[in-house]
């Protein structure tokens, strides 16, 4: 089993490839959290990580919750408050349930399209959403003169973070969160018992297409 330590060793080098991923230079980070169980407060790995970093933690990990939680959130704007999206340099998803997240069968190209609220019952619509929704907002800093990206080609660099517990009871969660990972061009990282995979870009090729 994987040691705290080394949990927070390979989710600080991890959170350090997306920040340069990201390409920005700033004197101190923000990194936010959304999960479950595994990522809430309470387990400290992602805030003594993000101490390791010297970086500020946004952790929004509730126990029990869902994908679908992540995604309502963001629909209804408490995810995070405009000042803090704009600070944020790297959004961790931590939702390590047994569920399909690559399924394309019900996804829409325009995450707009999609009806609302979410439930549980398709984890892979859920992470679409909040994967395009989190895109497009970044994307849209670029409008917003209150943002720092104001006026920028590109707008918010994106740096998005796919965690998951590596274990033997969640075949279908792990092999599919891999094939979600590469549709997004990321960049696989793996340990024995511990993988993270990485979406990161700091131009717009990836970002128009679902900006609104």
């Amino acid at each position: 089993m994987i040691t705290m330590y080394k949990k927070i060793t390979l989710f600080t080098f991890i959170c350090l490839l997306a920040l340069a991923g990201a390409a920005q230079n700033k004197d101190t980070y923000t990194i936010l959290l959304s999960g479950a169980s595994f990522a809430e407060p309470n387990n400290k790995w992602f805030e003594m990580g993000c101490r390791a970093l010297h970086a500020i933690p946004i952790n929004r990990a509730v126990s029990a919750e869902s994908i679908a939680h992540t995604a309502n959130k963001m629909l209804d704007g408490t995810l995070y408050t405009p000042e803090e999206f704009d600070n944020i340099d790297v959004f961790v998803l931590m939702q390590v349930h047994e569920k399909d997240v690559y399924n394309e069968a019900n996804l829409k190209e325009n995450y707009k399209d999609y009806k609302t609220p979410f439930d549980a019952s398709d984890y892979a619509v859920c992470y679409d959403y909040v994967i395009k929704r989190y895109i497009s907002d970044c994307y849209n800093q670029k409008f917003n003169p209150k943002s720092r990206y104001y006026n920028t080609p590109y707008g918010k660099p994106v740096s998005i973070v796919l965690c998951t517990h590596w274990h033997d009871s969640r075949p279908i969660f792990n092999t599919s969160v891999r094939k979600l990972a590469e549709k997004w061009r990321s960049i696989w990282m793996a340990s024995a018992s511990w993988r993270t995979f990485i979406y990161s870009t700091a131009h717009g090729r990836n970002l128009c297409r679902y900006a609104s």
